[in-house]
């Protein structure tokens, strides 16, 4: 009877040793699996990251394009007030035109 239950004994300490060697196989290679996927998905965050930041700076380099085009736009605006405005200052003297081209004085046209 003893011999039998030494048997049994090293019987199921043999099927527990292997079963818990095919567990910890296979949470292994579960774990192994996971740091991939984790792997995958900093690399993931990381690219996002950096289309984020590149989404921002053209978010920015359009905003101060925008502005830059208004301010221009406005200059251009003023100037071409003032063109009129020194035209039709011009127009109002009756020889102005002439007696400036034909003496070559710049102050004609203040």
């Amino acid at each position: 009877m003893g011999f039998f239950v030494i048997v049994i004994f090293i019987g199921t300490s043999f099927y527990y040793h292997v079963s818990l060697n095919k567990v910890q196989s296979d949470y292994d290679e579960k774990v192994t699996k996971l740091e991939k996927i984790e792997e995958q998905l900093i690399l993931q965050e990381e690219k996002l990251k950096e289309l984020s930041k590149l989404r921002n700076s053209i978010k920015e380099d359009k905003e101060n394009l925008e502005n830059k085009y208004g301010v221009m736009k406005n200059e251009y605006e003023v100037l071409e007030l003032e063109k009129v405005s020194l035209a039709q200052a011009l127009d109002s003297r009756p020889f102005a035109k002439a007696i400036c081209k034909a003496t070559g004085n710049v102050q004609c046209f203040n």
